[in-house]
């Protein structure tokens, strides 16, 4: 049990986290820095922003399971075998990972000026939002 390990600071007044320990340590496993991105929070809204420089839509695929959200990017063949005399706009493919929260859906994504920008939104439902209970006499 991996999650023991890393959290096992918890473990001792911790009860049916086990979920939450799996995610915090799929998401500490590194990555590379490439692409550079940001992660913008705004309320309940996140939105993550991408450098894809180089990179067609139909090159980019972002896809959510199992709390995960997964945005690769693979070159077309067209720019292959070209040769540059000099190359600063790295366009490797990728795959970057990012865990996502209980509750937190992706909502939209889109590429504006080359950057890929996924629209992320947390929905509590109704009944698991904080309310207020009325104490009677």
């Amino acid at each position: 049990m991996t999650h023991l390990k890393a959290f096992g600071q918890f473990s001792p007044f911790s009860v049916g986290f086990d979920e939450i320990f799996d995610t915090l340590q799929r998401a500490s496993i590194p990555q590379t820095n490439y692409p550079p991105y940001n992660i913008v929070k705004s309320g309940e809204a996140y939105r993550i922003e991408i450098a894809m420089a180089g990179f067609k839509v139909e090159d980019i695929d972002v896809e959510v399971k199992d709390k995960t959200l997964t945005v690769s990017a693979v070159q077309t063949d067209e720019k292959k075998g070209v040769e540059y005399i000099h190359k600063g706009i790295s366009e490797k493919d990728f795959t970057k990972t990012f865990a996502l929260a209980e509750y937190v859906e992706v909502k939209d994504a889109v590429v504006v000026d080359g950057i890929l920008v996924i629209e992320l939104e947390k929905n509590i439902p109704e009944e698991e939002k904080p309310k207020k209970i009325r104490i009677s006499s």
